[in-house]
C-alpha cells in the first residue's frame, strides 16, 4: 500500500507506560509529517485529554476521543459527536454499582467522579492532564455521556463484568476494556473502526491507504478497516495475530521503530533529508511484485510528461513485469508516456532465452499498449564495445548530455550474492568508470554483457532494489550497512533509494518469522 495517513492508539502504543512521549516517538512523528503523511490519534481518552499530545506533536488534522465517539479538529471544534444513549448509560451505571466497580462519567469537556481518592483517579489525572470534578450523582448528566468508565484493579472481575454488560446492552452501546483495569462504555459507533473511517473521510483518503497502530483488543476493529496495521510488542498474542506486522513494545521505542521500518518506506515521496531505511518487506516474491507494481503505477501516475524507466533482469523483476501486465495495474500504467530502457543485457540474440530483453517482452511489453518507439533495448550486434557505444549515443540522443536532470524517473536493480548490481561485477573496470555511460563486461564462465555504469544508473528520481530469498539476506544487510567491499554499496542515486524485499531476504527475518511469514 502507498501510505497517506497514520492513525494511532495512545495508551500502550504512542505513549510509554509512564504516559510520556519519548523523544524517539516525537521525532518519528515529525518525520512522517515531513513526508506529507498526516498523523492522527484515536483514544478512549476524552478529547480534552488529547490536547497536550496534539500540541506536543503539532498534529494538523482531526483526532478522535472516546474511541471515535467524538471527532475534533485541532482547535477543539467538534466535527462529530456520538454520546451514549441515556438509558444505556443508566444500565451500565447500575451494573457497575451492583458489582462494586467504581465509575467515572466523561462529558465532552469534563471528567466526573464520586471519590477523589478512588482507584486510579490520581493515575487518570496524570494521564489526561486535567482534574476530575466530584459530583454526588451522575443522573443529571446522563444526556451528555461521551464515555462511562468502570474502574477495578481485578482484571478477571472486570472481564466478567465486560461480558455481562455486553449481554445487557445487546448492541445498543459498546462495552470494551481499553486497559485491564478500565471498562469503557461508549456509543455503538464509538469504536476505532468507525474512527478510522471517519478520520479518513474527513481527510478525503481511502482507508486502503491508512496505517494504524495499537496494542489492545479495542484496537482490533481499526486493524480490520485499515490497509496496514501494526501491533505493539506489548500487545497480547491475539492482538498481534490480527495485525499485518508487529513492532517493539511501547517502552522500547516500538512506535518509532514501526514508523522508520514499516511506515515511512511506504510513503510515496520521502523528504530529501530522510536518511533512514526504506525497506518494503512482503511475505513472498509474488507479494513483492504486487506491492512494487502498485508503487510504480502510483509513482508514475503522479508524474506528468514523458517518463523513463531502467529495467533489470532476474526472477523477481519478472514477477513484477507480469503483475504490471495484468489488471488492475495494466489499466493504471501510463504506457504511452513511458519509455523502457535496460540497465544491463547479455550479449546474445534478442530471441535467446538468456536475453533480458526477451524476458521483459514476454512478461510485459508484448501484452500492454506501449508504442514500439518507447522500447529501447541494448543492442547486441557488432562487437560488445560497439554495442556499448551505440547505447550510450542512444541515451544521450534521448536525454541530452547532462545527467543532473536526471535521466530516469525510476531505476530497477537486482542484487547478486556477491554484491554486484546490473552487470557491475567485482573487479571489472566498468565499476569505476565515471565517463562512459555504458561498457562491456566479461564475467567468468558467462556470456559477455553490456551494462550501464554508475553515472547514468544514479541519474534518477527514484531507484529500487528488488531482492528475494534467504540466500540474499546477508548481502542485503551488508549493502545496507555500506560494506565498502561490495559493488552495490557504492551505488548513490540522486533520488530516493528503496528496497523491496521478501521476508526471507530482510534483516528482520526473525521478526517476520514470528508473525508467521515464511522465511526459509
Amino acid at each position: 500500500m502507498t501510505l497517506k495517513l497514520v492513525i494511532t492508539d495512545v495508551d500502550g502504543t504512542l505513549v510509554q507506560t509512564d504516559k510520556s512521549l519519548s523523544p524517539g516517538t516525537i521525532a518519528a512523528v515529525a518525520r512522517l509529517q515531513a513526508a506529507g503523511i498526516p498523523v492522527a490519534v484515536v483514544s478512549a481518552r476524552p478529547p480534552r485529554g488529547l490536547r497536550w499530545i496534539i500540541d506536543t506533536l503539532d498534529l494538523k488534522g482531526p483526532c478522535a476521543g472516546f474511541n471515535g465517539g467524538s471527532i475534533v479538529a485541532p482547535d477543539d471544534t467538534i466535527l462529530e459527536w456520538n454520546p451514549v444513549p441515556p438509558e444505556m448509560a443508566r444500565l451500565a451505571l447500575d451494573l457497575f454499582k451492583s458489582r462494586d466497580v467504581s465509575a467515572w462519567l466523561f462529558t465532552q469537556n469534563e471528567w466526573l467522579a464520586q471519590d477523589s481518592d478512588g482507584p486510579h483517579v490520581a493515575h487518570e489525572r496524570h494521564t489526561v492532564r486535567f482534574n476530575e470534578r466530584i459530583v454526588p450523582d451522575f443522573t443529571p448528566y446522563l444526556d451528555q455521556v461521551g464515555k462511562l468508565c468502570g474502574v477495578d484493579d481485578n482484571p478477571e472481575k472486570l472481564a466478567a463484568v465486560e461480558t455481562e454488560l455486553q449481554s445487557l446492552l445487546q448492541g445498543r452501546a459498546s462495552a470494551l476494556r481499553s486497559q485491564t483495569y478500565y471498562l469503557d462504555v461508549t456509543h455503538t459507533d464509538a469504536n476505532k473502526g468507525h474512527a478510522v473511517r471517519a478520520l479518513a473521510r474527513l481527510l478525503d483518503i481511502d482507508v486502503a491507504h491508512v496505517a494504524v497502530l495499537g496494542d489492545m483488543q479495542n484496537d482490533v476493529p481499526m486493524f480490520k478497516v485499515a490497509g496496514f496495521s501494526v501491533a505493539m510488542g506489548n500487545g497480547t498474542d491475539a492482538v498481534k495475530a490480527a495485525a499485518t506486522a508487529t513492532t517493539a513494545a511501547n517502552d522500547q521505542d516500538g512506535w518509532a521503530q514501526a514508523a522508520d521500518t514499516l511506515l515511512l518506506p511506504r510513503a510515496a515521496f520521502l523528504p530529501a533529508e530522510w536518511t533512514g531505511p526504506r525497506d518494503i518487506t512482503c511475505v513472498d516474491p509474488a507479494s513483492v511484485a504486487e506491492a512494487a507494481a502498485n508503487w510504480i503505477v502510483d509513482h508514475f501516475g503522479a508524474c506528468p510528461g514523458r517518463l523513463a524507466i531502467s529495467l533489470s533482469g532476474g526472477s523477481t523483476p519478472k514477477l513484477l513485469y507480469e503483475a504490471l501486465a495484468r489488471p488492475p495495474f495494466r489499466d493504471r500504467m501510463p504506457w504511452t508516456r513511458t519509455h523502457f530502457f535496460w540497465g544491463d543485457e547479455r550479449f546474445v540474440p534478442t530471441d535467446d532465452p538468456r536475453s533480458n530483453t526477451a524476458m521483459v517482452r514476454a512478461a510485459m511489453l508484448d501484452h500492454v499498449p506501449v508504442p514500439p518507439e518507447n522500447i529501447h533495448p541494448i543492442p547486441t550486434t557488432g562487437t560488445p564495445a560497439e554495442a556499448a557505444q551505440l547505447y550510450e549515443q542512444h541515451l544521450r540522443a534521448f536525454h541530452g548530455d547532462d545527467l543532473a536532470k536526471p535521466l530516469f524517473d525510476l531505476v530497477l536493480l537486482g542484487l547478486g550474492t556477491n554484491g554486484h548490481t546490473a552487470s557491475l561485477f567485482p573487479g571489472e573496470p566498468a565499476v569505476t568508470e565515471r565517463t562512459a555511460w555504458a561498457a562491456p563486461v566479461a564475467p567468468p564462465g558467462e556470456p559477455i554483457r553490456i551494462t550501464l555504469t554508475f553515472p547514468p544508473l544514479e541519474s534518477c528520481h527514484a531507484a529500487a532494489f528488488l531482492v528475494c530469498g534467504a540466500d540474499k539476506r546477508d548481502v542485503v544487510a551488508r549493502v545496507q550497512a555500506n560494506d565498502p567491499t561490495l559493488v552495490a554499496s557504492h551505488y548513490r542515486p540522486a533520488g530516493n533509494l528503496h528496497w523491496w524485499l521478501d521476508a526471507a531476504a530482510s534483516r528482520y527475518a526473525p521478526l517476520y518469522a514470528g508473525m508467521g511469514w515464511s522465511t526459509p
